[in-house]
């Protein structure tokens, strides 16, 4: 089943999850910590689906390379933008693949 996460509200920046992720990019980008191609190929279609902690999320991508990718060179920029947005230090994202919620099925 295709599962779309829904949308949750972070009180720190005073947005939604999904437009926290846009303001996410957007700051990326525009401080060329990425690249506008990769953030078409890879973060667009990732997702902030739950915050799991008082300084964390899951963050779902499509897929393994996409998870891959992320993990090796964006990650950091990511979990630091986050600080710039909501404040503090140490905030922290966990990667997982789409409509999985975290848990691994053997496949």
């Amino acid at each position: 089943g295709h599962s779309t996460a829904a949308p949750f509200w972070i009180a720190e920046a005073g947005l939604a999850s999904g437009q926290l992720w846009q303001a996410v990019i957007e700051l990326m980008t525009g401080q060329g910590s990425i690249l506008r191609n990769d953030v078409r190929d890879y973060l667009e279609s990732a997702r902030l689906i739950e915050r799991t902690g008082s300084r964390s999320f899951r963050l779902a991508v499509r897929d393994d390379l996409s998870r891959a990718r992320i993990e090796r060179f964006w990650l950091v920029d990511i979990e630091e933008t986050l600080g710039q947005l909501l404040g503090g230090r140490g905030w922290q994202i966990e990667l997982v693949l789409l409509g999985d919620r975290g848990v691994r099925t053997g496949a």
